[in-house]
């Protein structure tokens, strides 16, 4: 039965759940580690490249399967009996539309196992060497809890309402760097 939901980033600024799947297998594992990945826009290396020519992958946010969920992961040391890996493509920044599929993820998982919010930890909660998924937790579960909210009301409904909500509730507490940062990256590729 699952416990928990374990929230990683890829620590690259490209990729796919094939990606790492090689990743993975190269290092002697038998597949993925990872129940699911969530890619930002750069499928490819090639990809993250032309991201100075603005270019527009139009992947941010697909959800794919990697593990299948009653297979144990193998995401965290010691930890992965009963838990299911969610890796987010990217090292500090992330997509809106990565945000809000994690949100819908997260709430359709946490539904589905019949578990709280605060069963949604990040690598680093159980590795201190780790800043994996590099947000902080505490403030992705608050975001969290709005977001089932306000989901609820049909207040969101799409990438754009988490980004709102983000910049509105959590401009200086989700991300490693400051939101002011992010939203200038954001921009940079917008």
């Amino acid at each position: 039965m699952i416990k928990k939901l374990i929230l990683h980033c890829s620590a690259s600024n490209w990729g796919d759940v094939e990606e790492i799947r090689k990743w993975h297998k190269a290092r002697g594992w038998r597949d993925i580690g990872y129940h699911y990945v969530i890619q930002n826009r750069y499928h490819t290396y090639a990809d993250w490249r032309l991201r100075n020519e603005k270019w527009e992958g139009g992947l941010a946010g697909i959800v794919q399967t990697g593990r299948a969920e009653n297979v144990q992961g193998a995401h965290v040391k010691n930890h992965n009996e009963n838990t299911l890996g969610i890796c987010l493509i990217g090292y500090k920044y992330f997509d809106k539309e990565q945000f809000y599929s994690l949100i819908i993820l997260c709430a359709d998982l946490c539904k589905k196992y019949g578990l709280r919010i605060s069963d949604i930890k990040g690598h680093y909660e159980y590795d201190k060497n780790k800043t994996c998924p590099n947000f902080n937790m505490d403030s992705f579960r608050n975001l969290m809890k709005i977001s089932v909210s306000e989901m609820q009301t049909k207040s969101i409904t799409t990438p754009d309402d988490i980004y709102d909500l983000i910049a509105g509730y959590f401009q200086y507490k989700l991300w490693s760097e400051t939101y002011q940062e992010y939203a200038e990256k954001e921009n940079d590729y917008a």
